[in-house]
């Protein structure tokens, strides 16, 4: 619920490339995986950016606890955002609330399968 900070420091005045790539498994429904932004029931043949009952934003990996836009969909489950340093780690979590109230629901996160892994390059 938490996520994992980065075990570096993004410099003030720096931009970063974060790539973020993997799936993982709600155990609660069978065929549920979902990667950084996107999530089937079928094994990928459909996907959808967040879910039926609670919309875009359901079970994405956010920065900083905030949502943002990952882009469009990859087959291959990797994605990449650009971003600027502010002399601080950075803090990833995958979210599983209500994205209404950017709340986290922490009894909704035991069923929940797998890991996502970010990579993060400074810019040039």
């Amino acid at each position: 619920m938490n996520g994992a900070d980065s075990n570096i420091v993004l410099e003030s005045g720096k931009n970063y490339r974060f790539e973020a790539m993997g799936t993982w498994r709600d155990t609660s429904q069978s065929n549920h995986y979902i990667d950084v932004e996107y999530i089937t029931f079928d094994g990928w043949t459909n996907y959808l950016d967040g879910t039926y009952n609670w919309g875009p934003n359901q079970k994405d990996l956010q920065v900083n606890n905030l949502f943002v836009d990952w882009g469009s969909y990859s087959d291959v489950h990797t994605y990449y955002l650009d971003y600027p340093g502010i002399g601080s780690i950075v803090n990833f979590r995958v979210f599983d609330g209500n994205p209404a109230t950017n709340i986290p629901e922490s009894g909704w996160y035991g069923d929940n399968l797998g890991s996502l892994t970010v990579n993060i390059y400074r810019l040039p």
